[in-house]
């Protein structure tokens, strides 16, 4: 009845009073709640993203131990005297500079072992001349030899030499389980 007695001005006031109380309504009991329960979701799923990230990490570096327990596992043992084992090794090494043309081993000196809690690693110094190419495959095929023999402290220099020779120094070590 009210509705009928009113003109147009106070009908058109009336929609837009009962559309902003419904609006105000529909927007404090069902968006605004959803978007706090929204929110909520996008912080667990950011935390459970963090864990995930956190479990993808762990499984990788427990991955990463296995493989570094399993190359201890592989370490050669010291079956012999330490000598007898350096000069092993320094077969080894006169061997990898036979498989590569224009290496030329200057010096081959063994150095004292380092003795670590219980490995040994021996150590022999070398020095030798060639071109870059040369130099990096035979540090190439040392590395790859069984032997698992690692590099140390490489110096290169091109001093007193001449053409596109280089001269390069450094010492090799292989480790030993001592028994």
């Amino acid at each position: 009845m009210i509705f009928i007695r009113m003109n147009t001005r106070e009908k058109l006031l009336f929609q837009i009073v009962i559309i902003a109380g419904l609006s105000w309504l529909i927007l404090f009991f069902f968006v605004f709640p959803g978007q706090d329960r929204i929110a909520r979701i996008k912080k667990e799923i950011e935390g459970k993203r963090l864990k995930l990230f956190q479990y993808q990490n762990a499984m990788k570096e427990e991955g990463t131990l296995e493989q570094k327990m399993a190359e201890i596992g592989q370490i050669p043992r010291l079956s012999a005297s330490e000598e007898i084992e350096k000069s092993k090794l320094l077969k080894v090494i006169e061997s990898v500079q036979q498989k590569i043309q224009g290496i030329q081993l200057l010096a081959m000196t063994p150095v004292e072992s380092e003795k670590l809690d219980i490995n040994r690693k021996l150590l022999v110094k070398i020095e030798l001349e060639g071109t870059m190419e040369n130099i990096v495959r035979f540090i190439y095929e040392l590395k790859e030899t069984p032997e698992k023999i690692n590099l140390v402290n490489l110096r290169i220099s091109s001093e007193n030499i001449e053409g596109d020779k280089l001269r390069a120094s450094f010492i090799v070590g292989q480790l030993l389980t001592v028994q």
